[in-house]
């Protein structure tokens, strides 16, 4: 059970291609629309969070999916939250979420307490949500130049998103 002194957070690794991603669209009848692309296959790799119960989102590029980012990740989670007397972080069953090394951080830091979802169940970690609409309104049907420019189009999306949003999105009230 849940009090004031705990913090829920819903955890979950994204990558967002430089290159456009096909969405629906509207278009003149007879013109075909154009998205440019050059094959790079390059991409930003993101680590975020979301607090349904303090409406509040977060999001850390990363280099790759691995323990080692995961636990950069987990430690400012756990920075966030350091006044807290419990940390649960809802995640699934990547195979660097239970690694040794993770496994041995939580031994020192026995607040975070991880709750596993059932595995192929990605419907309920409400920060799929979250990507979901982080493509939907601003990375699909885009190309980017670079790196920089995709990870300033991550950024300005989480930094826009309300409180109301978050928990619309979340739908939680």
């Amino acid at each position: 059970m849940l009090d004031k002194e705990d913090s829920l957070v819903f955890y979950d690794e994204a990558g967002v291609s430089l290159e456009p991603t096909l969405r629906s669209q509207w278009s003149l009848k007879g013109h075909q629309p154009q998205l440019p692309t050059k094959s790079l296959k390059k991409r930003v790799n993101l680590g975020g969070w979301i607090n349904p119960i303090e409406k509040t989102v977060a999001v850390r590029k990363t280099e790759k999916g691995d323990s080692e980012n995961f636990l950069r990740v987990l430690r400012e989670i756990e920075s966030q939250y350091r006044n807290k007397r419990r940390i649960m972080v809802v995640l699934d069953n990547a195979p660097w979420h239970k690694s040794n090394l993770v496994k041995e951080y939580l031994k020192k830091h026995f607040q975070i307490i991880f709750w596993y979802l059932p595995r192929y169940s990605p419907e309920l970690n409400i920060q799929e949500i979250q990507w979901r609409y982080l493509r939907q309104k601003s990375t699909h049907c885009h190309r980017f130049e670079n790196e920089e420019e995709c990870w300033q189009s991550i950024k300005s999306h989480f930094e826009q998103l309300t409180p109301e949003r978050i928990s619309s999105l979340c739908q939680y009230n």
